[in-house]
């Protein structure tokens, strides 16, 4: 019997530690270690050292390391969340379909005026029978919640859970609010009638 997790997990540690400070000998140039690397002779050292000036350049004019991370972060997370490419994300998505069906609400209602003023100014812009729908919606949640009860089977059927209302006047808000943040005006929640 080996050694109790924490024990080995605590001697990774301290190697991972005791050897991050090393320099590693595949990215490292000869000159910043104070050796040649042992598979490289002086006079490809040489044309070596000449070379780091062209290398440079050539690196220059790809991307630096922290773009190239942040679009390989960025097309991760846009697979991540794709129910129709990543299988996860999909039976994610078939769970909160079937909890809002069970109350008959939509993705959208689950959104709050009272958190982001973006999401209230855009149902404020919404016609009027869409957001008494919403509230309509809300007020059934919440009753059956209270009784602790679900919608009949008939109704859940006929639901649609992912059928929005709301994300396009939330894109037009959104692009609104940051073109008057570029021309430096003030938000629409902070300013005063004088």
């Amino acid at each position: 019997m080996g050694p109790p997790f924490s024990a080995h997990y605590d001697f990774s540690l301290s190697l991972l530690t005791n050897l991050a400070h090393l320099p590693n000998p595949l990215t490292t140039p000869a000159h910043k270690t104070g050796r040649a690397l042992p598979h490289k002779s002086e006079e490809e050292a040489a044309a070596a050292a000449a070379g780091e000036g062209r290398e440079r350049r050539e690196i220059a004019g790809s991307p630096p390391p922290a773009a190239a991370m942040s679009s390989m972060l960025s097309a991760f997370s846009q697979w991540f969340v794709n129910p129709r490419r990543n299988p996860l994300a999909r039976i994610h998505m078939q769970t909160v379909s079937s909890r809002l069906r069970k109350y008959g609400l939509r993705y959208d209602d689950l959104y709050d005026p009272k958190h982001d003023l973006d999401i209230k100014e855009a149902l404020e812009r919404l016609p009027r029978e869409v957001v008494d729908a919403r509230n309509q919606r809300l007020k059934r949640a919440m009753d059956l919640s209270m009784k602790h009860q679900y919608l009949p089977e008939d109704f859940q059927a006929v639901q649609t859970p992912f059928r929005g209302y709301l994300s396009d006047m939330m894109d037009l808000v959104k692009k609104e609010r940051l073109e008057r943040e570029e021309l430096g005006a003030l938000p629409l929640h902070q300013r005063t009638l004088p």
